[in-house]
């Protein structure tokens, strides 16, 4: 069964590189200009749960990263090319990193740097923009770097080799050496050995992306929170189990054969019978099988530090691999996004476990993408069947499935801010908006 590993993170920061300078002076504008905020004229559609006029707008041109802007709780991080830095030659494109409140636009930090990724991450419980670049003055060496919303660094990891030497995630690094893996955390420590007991298992790095526990087809996230996953042969044949190691120690916390199984998940036959998605509320979002092979999954929230089943949610049609939660951590939106077949989403409480809506006969099935305001924007599974998706969005209301839009024509959806605010790239121009 092959699984997809999910960013379920909304947060960001932003990082310093090798010859770079850190952090500038919020009160002065970076040299060079940064581009002026105003409220250049809007003429996408209407974005429901936000206002019909942005509150600010910036041009904003593709500095070679992809993506090119975050949004990390209330600050949005653009990335620009710098018209100040001298060329890169073998190492990473420089560029200029501006910290901008969503309210306002008002740019509070910059920060100049390589980088060939940006992503949004959480270091000791802190939101980070994690960057990414590489470095070649006499060996090639990958560079990871975080910073919190106000654009101050929280650590820097250097390594010598290719991209598939290290990668962070949840401030640890993995770090292979030969056929050896190793988990330590950025501020430096204790460094853990990771193996996997399983056939054919392994661990996948990357600089630019998050570490993956891979069996065959099977691709799991390698951390979530505070937990570390590994792979054994459970007692049927090809059977794979589930193992729940603490990041701090490596110790053992738990293992699927050891946890309750919720009400409606089947029992193993082979391959994974649960795998781990993200982290909601300070519970872990395990999803389950729900029949035999691949088909339905059932989602439930645990107890991390102990497998301890906390509450059971949703049957979705295949694995779920997204849980978008509201900034008060009660109601959220979980979805299956595989092919048309295996794909849905539906409302779930959090706190008591309750379904509140979900999709069973419906025409278009959604794919849950964005929480703007208390309205998920989702695509729908019905172009899956050609390979392609829908070139508009549909936007519900999270708490009661009421479709507020139809057809929203956009190329990305709006994320939304923890005030409520929506930010949005239309063309060449981000845009902010109030909610409505």
């Amino acid at each position: 069964m092959t699984r997809t590993v999910i960013a379920a993170l909304a947060l960001a920061l932003a990082t310093a590189g090798c010859g770079g300078a850190g952090p500038t002076d919020p009160s002065r504008p970076p040299a060079g200009g940064a581009p002026s905020t105003g409220t250049n004229p809007y003429t996408g559609p209407a974005l429901p749960g936000l206002s019909s006029t942005p509150l600010w707008s910036v041009h904003h041109e593709k500095a070679g990263i992809d993506p090119r802007w975050l949004l990390v709780g209330d600050t949005v991080v653009l990335a620009r090319p710098d018209p100040t830095a001298a060329p890169a030659g073998r190492g990473s494109d420089p560029a200029l990193l501006e910290f901008r409140a969503a309210a306002t636009g008002r740019v509070t930090a910059t920060v100049r740097t390589p980088a060939d990724t940006l992503r949004v991450d959480e270091w000791d419980g802190r939101p980070v923009v994690v960057v990414s670049y590489q470095t070649a003055a006499d060996r090639l060496t990958q560079v990871i770097a975080g910073y919190d919303a106000s654009g101050q660094p929280r650590g820097e990891v250097r390594v010598e080799g290719e991209p598939d030497q290290v990668s962070v995630v949840g401030g640890r690094v993995f770090q292979r050496s030969g056929t050896a893996v190793t988990v330590r955390p950025v501020a430096g420590g204790r460094a853990i050995p990771l193996a996997c007991a399983a056939p054919m298992c392994g661990y996948e790095l990357r600089a630019g992306g998050i570490p993956t526990l891979r069996a065959g087809a099977t691709v799991l996230p390698a951390s979530v929170g505070n937990l570390l996953f590994t792979l054994e042969a459970g007692t049927e044949p090809g059977e794979l189990r589930l193992v729940a190691l603490d990041a701090a120690t490596g110790g053992r916390r738990w293992d699927a054969a050891s946890v309750a199984v919720p009400p409606g998940a089947a029992a193993p036959r082979s391959g994974l019978r649960v795998h781990p998605v993200a982290m909601a509320g300070g519970r872990l979002l395990l999803s389950w099988q729900a029949g035999a092979g691949d088909g339905p999954e059932l989602a439930a929230l645990h107890d991390p530090a102990t497998g301890r089943l906390v509450t059971t949610g949703p049957t979705l049609p295949g694995p779920v691999n997204t849980i978008l939660t509201e900034p008060a951590g009660k109601l959220a939106v979980a979805s299956a996004t595989g092919s048309s077949s295996d794909a849905g989403s539906a409302g779930w409480d959090l706190e008591t476990g309750r379904i509140t809506w979900d999709q069973a006969g419906d025409d278009k099935l959604l794919l849950a993408e964005s929480l703007v305001n208390g309205i998920v924007y989702a695509r729908t599974a019905s172009g899956r069947a050609s390979g392609n998706l829908d070139d508009f969005y549909t936007a519900v209301r999270l708490a009661s499935k009421d479709v507020v839009a139809a057809e929203v024509r956009l190329a990305s959806a709006p994320l939304g801010a923890s005030s409520g605010h929506g930010i949005l790239l239309y063309g060449d121009t981000l845009y902010a908006f109030g909610p409505s």
